[in-house]
């Protein structure tokens, strides 16, 4: 039985989902609460609702009450084919290379993502996908404040799940090659796709611009201006020359979150001194075969504010490739240089800090965003996705870059810290 409070509008089959789960939790006589789970700014491709299931039989085997949340599209719909590809990507994260990881490195809890209970996604065309998981709110996970950069222990959280995902997955290419090719040919590459690209250059476009932001810093005519201006300008094109060109045989190679920023993720607080204890990774919509270092790039560079980098820059990349390393020695790889030596990994970082710097800015302009310029880009990008399922022209994404004094100071301040250092 479903108790859903206020009238809330729950596609079918998060209904369909739920009960399933109940049966195969041994809930005899359930009754739930269903609420929306996410607010604007958390996600622009689906939507969460968040589901409270409480079993009214005393007798059942199910004491206490169960949480989860039901990721679905915005519109409760099939979507069309971008919308299927992210969906059957994410579910074969959950589904089979997560588990996969976790095993081969011996994982201990807490592992670095939540638990999936149920993945019905890579249907037919007309099914609408669906992800059912653990609720972490619970045990006091919740978003960090976007609005603000990552202190350091917030970062090396982060940093730290990060390294055992990217360290598993390496690990598995290294014991188990035939397994996780298999994986990463059913991921595939979202941005192999015509609708994801179509979606990116849109978004992109928006900071071809953003050199002019920070003008009163580089201006016209100088060094550094001129770096920025031919980075910013080539950049949608050098994107996906990346993404699409990438090989396993490269230093640092493995499974990559393909979005792994702020908003990814999750922090949990301590109830009684507000102190950040954990972390784990969510949305694994763009995962893929890639380059691991791109995950480190976009988390890091636009998180981190410049005092944070000038005392702990150093120490959060040791920490990143101590955490990774000691991962593979767990999964029985007993020369982790041989796999991916400091040297490398600091290699690789600095050439994809030029994409951590690029969407630095969007990164920036997206999590400050306000709710209405929030609720405008993700009607935009379910309109994109209405229009790829029904045939018609896309629709332009409403986003447009702003030079606020905020995003200013911190893309200023990371383009001089990557001069600093000889990165740009």
């Amino acid at each position: 039985m479903a108790d859903t409070g206020t009238p809330l509008a729950v596609p079918a089959a998060v209904h369909e989902a739920l009960a399933t789960i109940c049966t195969e939790e041994g809930f005899k006589n359930p009754k739930y609460h269903v609420e929306l789970g996410s607010e604007l700014g958390d996600g622009y491709t689906s939507v969460v609702y968040r589901v409270t299931i409480r079993d009214e039989d005393a007798s059942g085997r199910v004491a206490a009450p169960l949480s989860v949340m039901c990721k679905t599209t915005q519109d409760g719909s099939a979507g069309g084919l971008f919308m299927g590809h992210i969906f059957a990507s994410e579910g074969c994260m959950y589904e089979t290379a997560l588990p996969a990881f976790a095993e081969v490195a011996r994982l201990a809890p807490p592992l670095p993502w939540p638990r999936c209970l149920r993945a019905a996604v890579g249907g037919p065309a007309t099914s609408v996908p669906l992800l059912v998981l653990e609720d972490l709110r619970p045990e006091g996970f919740r978003m960090a404040n976007r609005r603000e950069p990552l202190d350091v222990q917030h970062l090396r959280l982060a940093l730290t799940q990060l390294a055992r995902f990217h360290g598993a997955s390496m690990a598995l290419r290294q014991r188990r090659p035939a397994d996780m090719k298999a994986i990463h040919d059913r991921l595939g590459n979202p941005f192999e796709m015509p609708q994801m690209r179509d979606a990116f250059k849109q978004f992109f476009a928006a900071a071809t611009k953003a050199p002019d932001i920070i003008e009163d810093r580089f201006p016209e005519g100088s060094e550094i201006r001129a770096k920025l201006q031919k980075i910013f300008q080539h950049y949608i094109e050098d994107f996906f020359n990346a993404v699409t060109s990438h090989r396993d045989d490269e230093a640092g190679s493995g499974t990559v979150h393909g979005d792994c920023h702020i908003n990814n993720m999750m922090f949990q607080y301590d109830k009684v001194s507000g102190a950040v204890t954990g972390c784990r990774l969510i949305d694994f919509q763009c995962s893929r075969a890639g380059c691991t270092a791109w995950d480190v790039a976009t988390l890091l560079l636009p998180s981190s504010d410049k005092a944070t980098r000038a005392a702990h820059w150093q120490e959060l990349l040791r920490h990143y490739h101590g955490e990774l390393q000691a991962t593979l020695r767990a999964a029985g790889c007993p020369d982790p240089d041989a796999i991916y030596s400091w040297d490398q990994f600091t290699d690789r970082l600095r050439w994809a800090s030029t994409f951590g710097l690029f969407m630095t800015p969007l990164l920036l302009q997206a999590m400050d965003s306000d709710a209405e310029a929030a609720q405008e880009l993700r009607d935009s990008i379910a309109e994109l996705s209405k229009s790829e399922r029904v045939g018609e022209a896309s629709v332009p994404l409403a986003f447009q870059l702003k030079g606020t004094p905020q995003i200013k100071k911190r893309f200023g301040d990371l383009v001089q810290d990557l001069v600093d250092w000889g990165w740009l």
